[in-house]
């Protein structure tokens, strides 16, 4: 995205990502770290936000999907690995992503006063050649956390990268 934009464009750029995927998003605070052209460093994006009737309320359940588990970011430009077929068991010759690729994504929701949690999914981690997952929910009190890291290793992935490039893939996949 910002690839494509003017630099003084980037802020609007971003706000537009998110307004699109949450319309009635209030954006309270937008930073990026550094100049993304800058690849010594990984960018590091910090958004503070409201979302006004957000969930949906019942006289037992608060029901929601949190924001950064709704793919903000769902384009092959930045995301290629979700446009990979990974319903393949197994692979007999190379593949590629446009390049390796750290993601590590954070999110905290503070809840309202709330009994127990009906349910929270567990972490789940995948470690292997070509790629490693670590992701899932975390309940504190009454504030949800939402965490992931995704390593792609490589660019060009052998066979026996298959199985955890797709295994990461597919559990990040879960946690949307």
């Amino acid at each position: 995205y910002y690839v494509s934009s003017f630099k003084a464009q980037w802020k609007q750029v971003f706000e537009r990502i998110l307004l699109q995927t949450i319309p009635g998003m209030q954006i309270e605070k937008l930073e990026y770290n550094h100049d993304p052209y800058d690849h010594r460093v990984a960018l590091q994006l910090t958004v503070k936000y409201t979302i006004p009737e957000f969930a949906l309320i019942t006289e037992e359940e608060v029901i929601f999907t949190p924001l950064l588990a709704q793919k903000l970011f769902y384009t092959y430009g930045m995301n290629d690995q979700y446009y990979i077929e990974t319903s393949l068991e197994e692979r007999k010759h190379q593949f590629r992503t446009r390049c390796s690729k750290l993601a590590e994504i954070s999110e905290e929701i503070k809840l309202p006063k709330h009994k127990k949690a009906l349910y929270v999914p567990e972490v789940e981690t995948v470690k292997g050649s070509g790629a490693d997952f670590t992701g899932g929910y975390t309940l504190k009190g009454r504030t949800l956390k939402l965490s992931e890291k995704l390593v792609l290793k490589k660019r060009i992935y052998n066979p026996e990268d298959w199985a955890s490039y797709r295994s990461s893939v597919m559990a990040q996949e879960k946690l949307s």
